[in-house]
């Protein structure tokens, strides 16, 4: 499970005792058109190969309940694909199995469109079964289609934070106040991950500040 202090994710100030933490603010801007959101990375597994057709089970996997509001509120969480290893040109599809936020197993994403020629680095959100809201476990990975000469995913849980920062253009940014980011509540150890849903094919040089605010 990340958290703050897995390489690649900013550092989080502790909390005073039994204080909790809220994102107050946050100053952004790219290089380049596109919209940002931020999340909270609260698990993710891989990589998982696409060079063979095969259900990838899941046993032992931590529980990210320290991370959701109430330790029991998994409501808008969501399930990502990142592709680790490029795709080669082929029709290969990615299922995910997983329990949803009410503790009902055996929930389906569907099988993905073909990720044939997907680049390193590229995201996919999964559709979550009709009715439901949210994820509690993933319980298995199956790669289905035309086997992949290369290619390999990562599968993510991630809780959205704030979504709403536009960049309209080429060097462009916006700051916003409590009032916009919503005092989303935070963790000590959450793991704030940035996704830049790009305008163009560069997803630029994005930069970010936020303020949490402990109390």
């Amino acid at each position: 499970m990340p958290t703050q202090a897995t390489a690649g994710f900013p550092a989080i100030n502790t909390f005073g005792g039994g204080n909790t933490g809220y994102l107050t603010g946050l100053n952004f801007s790219n290089s380049v058109a596109c919209r940002m959101h931020l999340y909270d990375r609260l698990f993710h597994v891989g990589s998982i190969s696409l060079t063979t057709l095969a259900t990838t089970t899941l046993t032992s996997q931590p529980s990210f309940s320290s991370r959701v509001p109430g330790g029991t509120d998994y409501t808008s969480t969501e399930i990502w694909l990142e592709v680790n290893t490029a795709v080669s040109a082929t029709a290969t599809t990615v299922s995910v199995s997983y329990t949803n936020e009410a503790g009902v197993s055996g929930r389906s994403t569907g099988a993905t469109a073909s990720l044939s020629g997907y680049i390193t680095g590229r995201l996919i959100l999964m559709p979550l079964q009709a009715g439901d809201k949210g994820v509690q476990r993933i319980d298995s990975v199956t790669v289905g289609g035309t086997v992949a000469s290369a290619g390999t995913v990562n599968v993510i849980v991630a809780r959205p934070l704030v979504t709403s920062m536009r960049v309209p253009v080429a060097g462009a940014g916006d700051i916003l106040g409590l009032d916009r980011t919503g005092m989303v509540q935070v963790w000590a150890d959450s793991a704030l991950w940035l996704i830049i849903a790009a305008d163009s094919t560069s997803s630029g040089a994005p930069e970010i500040l936020a303020e949490i605010a402990d109390g």
